[in-house]
């Protein structure tokens, strides 16, 4: 009965924990996914936002657009394993540092649209982002930037 009982909690401790074991021992992985496919579940891909962070970014207004910003954005996944793309919250601030704007982007906004979505960001790699953005009216004279999950 204990050896059942045993065998019960590693099962369930397996299901609980699958997307970080298929992340740090991706051997497993195709096991954890034909357990998977009987059990009905997925193993998304990890996000560790302490482990993801912005190295550097410039914003800067199009010159040959009025009301249009370019933002460059450099992120870097500082794990040791593949991690899904984080959303970025932008807010633009005025001349007082009051936020007057604010959005989020999700991965598919900036992401090109060639598959690395879905395949996450490689462990210790930068990722450039490159967003145009109409502020239209907006006055901005700085920004934030915020990376969550």
């Amino acid at each position: 009965v204990n050896l059942l009982l045993l065998l019960l909690l590693l099962t369930q401790a397996t299901y609980l924990f699958r997307v970080q074991i298929a992340a740090r021992l991706p051997g497993l992985k195709p096991a954890l996914l034909e357990a998977c496919g009987v059990l009905q579940c997925d193993i998304p891909l990890p996000q560790d936002a302490d482990l993801v962070s912005i190295e550097s970014s410039d914003m800067q207004a199009d010159p040959a657009h009025a009301g249009t910003i370019a933002l460059t954005i450099s992120i870097r996944n500082l794990a040791p394993y593949v991690q899904a793309y984080p959303k970025l919250e932008l807010t633009l601030n005025d001349i007082n540092d009051t936020p007057v704007a604010r959005r989020t982007f999700g991965p598919s906004e900036y992401v090109v649209k060639d598959g690395t979505e879905q395949s996450g960001m490689p462990s210790n790699r930068e990722k450039i982002i490159t967003l145009t953005i109409d502020t239209g009216t907006i006055k901005a004279a700085g920004y934030r930037l915020f990376l969550y999950y």
